[in-house]
C-alpha cells in the first residue's frame, strides 16, 4: 500500500520522513522575501546572545557573523538549530521544548547579560515577543523577513492528483491560502499546525485542526504525523 501523502507547505523542505511511513510532498504556500540592511551594526554591537526560531534569518545574520559567531544561540527546534551549526555558529543551543513560553522561561535560567538579539519575520514572532515583554529581557528585534502568500495560480497546477490525507501549515499567512485551494482538491482535507499562533488563525477562519505540534518542531509534528497515520510507526 502506498505511502499516506501529506501537503507540506511550509517553505523549508520537510525533514526525512524515516520510519514515520508518509509521502511528504513540499509545495510551499508562501515566498521569503529578505530584507537587506533591517539590522542595525550598533545594535548588534549591545547583544550577548541571539534567538532563532526560524531558518529564514540565516541571511541576516551571516551579515553580521563576525560579531554574532562569539555568541551562544538558542534555537527553536532541532530543524533550526541544525540548520545553524551547519551555516557555522557553534555555540547552539535547542531548548528542550520550542514553545515561546518555554523558550523564554528556558532563557531565564541561563541569567543572560542583555541584550537578546531576536531577529525574525513580519509575522510569527509575535509570540515570542510578548513573553520578552513580559518577563522584561531586555532585546532588539529586527523585522529582517516578510513571508508572502503565493498566488494561488501559481499553487494549482502543482496540486497532486492524489488527494492527499493531510496539509502541514506553518503560519497564518499559509492558512490564508489554503482556504483558496480546498476548493480545487474538491473535499476537506485534515490540517496539521505547527504551533498555536497557526491554530488559532485557522480556528478564526473557521478551519478545524486535525493535531498541532506540541513543541512547535519540525521533526516532532513529523513523528505526531506518523503516530497518527502509522499507529506502529510503521509503513503500511
Amino acid at each position: 500500500m502506498a505511502a499516506p501523502l501529506v501537503l507540506w507547505s511550509l517553505t523549508s523542505p520537510p525533514p526525512a520522513a524515516g520510519d514515520a511511513g508518509l509521502h511528504l510532498l513540499h509545495l510551499p504556500f508562501l515566498h521569503i522575501q529578505h530584507l537587506p540592511r533591517s539590522v542595525e551594526a550598533e545594535r548588534v554591537a549591545l547583544c550577548r546572545s541571539v534567538v532563532v526560531t526560524s531558518v529564514h534569518v540565516l541571511p541576516a545574520l551571516a551579515t553580521h557573523r563576525e560579531r554574532l559567531e562569539r555568541l551562544p544561540f538558542y534555537a527553536v527546534g532541532e530543524t533550526t538549530g541544525s540548520a545553524l551549526q551547519k551555516s557555522g555558529f557553534r555555540q547552539v543551543e535547542t531548548p528542550p521544548r520550542a514553545t515561546a513560553r518555554d523558550l523564554v522561561t528556558y532563557l531565564r535560567q541561563q541569567s543572560l547579560r542583555p541584550d537578546v538579539f531576536f531577529p525574525h519575520g513580519s509575522r510569527g514572532g509575535e509570540t515570542v515577543l510578548n513573553y520578552l515583554r513580559d518577563a522584561a529581557i531586555p532585546h532588539y528585534s529586527p523585522v529582517v523577513y516578510r513571508s508572502l502568500p503565493r498566488p494561488a495560480d501559481d499553487i494549482v497546477p502543482d496540486l497532486p492528483g492524489e488527494s492527499p490525507v493531510a496539509v502541514v501549515l506553518g503560519s497564518p499567512t499559509a492558512a490564508g491560502v489554503w482556504i483558496g485551494l480546498q476548493a480545487e482538491l474538491g473535499r476537506q482535507v485534515p490540517i496539521c499546525t505547527l504551533g498555536p499562533t497557526t491554530a488559532a488563525a485557522c480556528g478564526e477562519a473557521g478551519l478545524a485542526v486535525m493535531l498541532e505540534a506540541e513543541s512547535g518542531d519540525t521533526a516532532d509534528l513529523l513523528r505526531r504525523l506518523g503516530r497518527h497515520f502509522q499507529p506502529e510507526g510503521k509503513p503500511s
